[in-house]
């Protein structure tokens, strides 16, 4: 059983449980193509709560090799979360929905990485080391990590590159610039172009900001 510390920064800002599916298909239904913030706001976090809850216990059972690919794995299906809401035929199931999503997602990755585990449906019960692992993830950073890798995928290729480089391998103006081919002053502009467009997401801002 996962340590309710794990998702409490996210679970304290929601106005339902996190297993209360019912809530969560109603709201989804109820606030159609237009959502206020706050219906939006609610919506991002359940849904990066659930996803990172599933991917989480997957990781405590040993079914998951290390926590960088937990990680990825809770960016890629919110990223195929957010890209395939459109498609969606019965608002009303959205909870299960995203169950799927997470299930198939965490099932391609199983097959291909030959993860042996008794079974890929039901979490396992962590072990002593494994609980302590759980215990040292953060949501509050692991949820703005997420958002921002998400958010730097949705930007031009050319700006791409410099963001990942700038946030998450921390290199110099100077390095990127020796990365990426290109002088100085222009991977500031870049930059500066990133931080502009990543600021000005909805998306991205749906999440982080307080309600």
């Amino acid at each position: 059983m996962l340590d309710r510390t794990n998702l409490q920064l996210i679970t304290e800002r929601l106005p339902f449980a996190i297993d209360d599916a019912d809530a969560v298909n109603e709201l989804y239904a109820s606030c159609g193509e237009t959502p206020t913030r706050s219906e939006r706001q609610h919506i991002e976090l359940w849904t990066y709560g659930y996803i990172y809850r599933y991917m989480a216990a997957k990781y405590a059972g040993g079914s998951i090799r290390q926590m960088s690919d937990m990680e990825e794995l809770v960016s890629t299906v919110y990223e195929k979360v957010q890209d395939g809401r459109s498609s969606i035929r019965n608002p009303d199931k959205y909870a299960h929905w995203v169950s799927v999503v997470a299930k198939n997602t965490f099932i391609n990755y199983v097959n291909r990485h030959r993860v042996e585990t008794t079974s890929i449906h039901e979490p396992q019960p962590p072990t002593l080391k494994q609980a302590g692992a759980v215990e040292e993830i953060d949501a509050n950073v692991g949820l703005m990590r997420t958002q921002l890798q998400t958010a730097i995928r949705r930007l031009p290729p050319y700006l791409r590159r410099v963001a990942e480089l700038y946030y998450f391998e921390e290199c110099t103006f100077k390095e990127i610039a020796d990365r990426i081919d290109k002088d100085v002053p222009v991977v500031r502009t870049y930059k500066s172009r990133a931080l502009k467009a990543l600021r000005e997401d909805t998306r991205l801002q749906a999440v982080l900001e307080e309600p």
